[in-house]
């Protein structure tokens, strides 16, 4: 999953802003990374299988992906200002709980005793 192209400029809409580069480059696939540290009885490895696993609860009923894109849709095809905002709100509210459960993957990993020798 490689980082996508610099674009070009300094700031939102023209690339990267300053002090961006060392987080763009290093680039972390938590999903490599679970797969080669742990085997799980998970019947997946996705997000929101392993996030129930470690112990991360979602606040956020019936979201998902899809519900993402949908919400997508309906907040660019809107005319009305207030509903725009509303649904924006929601999908920050989605994307800032994928990000948390990302986190407490990852810290639960951290927290796995090394390998035996």
């Amino acid at each position: 999953w490689p980082p996508p192209p610099p674009r070009p400029g300094g700031g939102p809409g023209g690339g990267p802003p300053p002090g961006a580069a060392p987080v763009l480059g290093n680039p972390l696939h938590l999903l490599d990374v679970t797969r080669s540290s742990v085997v799980l009885p998970l019947p997946s490895y996705s997000l929101k299988v392993v996030e129930t696993h470690v112990g991360f609860e979602r606040k956020l009923p019936d979201t998902g992906g899809k519900w993402s894109i949908a919400k997508y849709i309906e907040a660019t095809e809107t005319n009305d200002p207030a509903a725009r905002a509303e649904f924006v709100s929601q999908i920050l509210a989605y994307n800032e709980e994928d990000l948390d459960a990302t986190w407490a993957v990852m810290e639960w990993l951290e927290r796995l005793p090394p390998p035996a020798q």
